[in-house]
């Protein structure tokens, strides 16, 4: 079968654009902040060291991520393992009051830390958005439509 060279360069940019547009459909996930503290204090207990915080923003509830910045680079991302209250383990501690905090792995905690608590959503693309995202990738790779 004979195919032009309009052809073979059509059935190129299906062969490209068709696996983009099934990763543009595609849910993807994305981080949604719920809250942040400030590290405090930093105390040592049975099972590592903890940090102490007070609640600036929003809140922070045991088992969410949780991205600690220090001098405003990322330390450490990680999973919210520990949350206590006045000794006693609470779900969730609300702006304005402090708590302890204690991660998955992870110890390194310095005075001044700020840490940003946050769920992780799926989030779905319009086929309306995906067809903008791919016609503004394909403009950039010079390939007109």
């Amino acid at each position: 079968m004979n195919v032009s060279f309009e052809e073979e360069v059509s059935m190129k940019h299906i062969i490209f654009i068709r696996p983009c547009l099934i990763y543009l459909v595609l849910g993807h996930e994305e981080q949604e902040i719920i809250g942040s503290a400030e590290v405090r204090a930093v105390f040592s207990s049975g099972s590592g060291r903890v940090a102490g915080c007070m609640v600036t923003e929003g809140k922070i509830v045991k088992g969410c991520g949780i991205r600690v910045v220090r001098k405003r680079k990322t330390a450490h991302v990680g999973v919210l393992d520990s949350l206590r209250r006045v000794k006693e383990m609470v779900k969730e501690v609300n702006a304005g009051l402090e708590c302890g905090i204690g991660a998955e792995d992870y110890d390194d905690w310095e005075e001044g830390d700020i840490i940003e608590a946050f769920n992780t959503v799926e989030k779905k693309r319009t086929l309306e958005e995906a067809s903008a995202s791919m016609a503004a990738a394909l403009e950039e790779a010079g390939i007109d439509i």
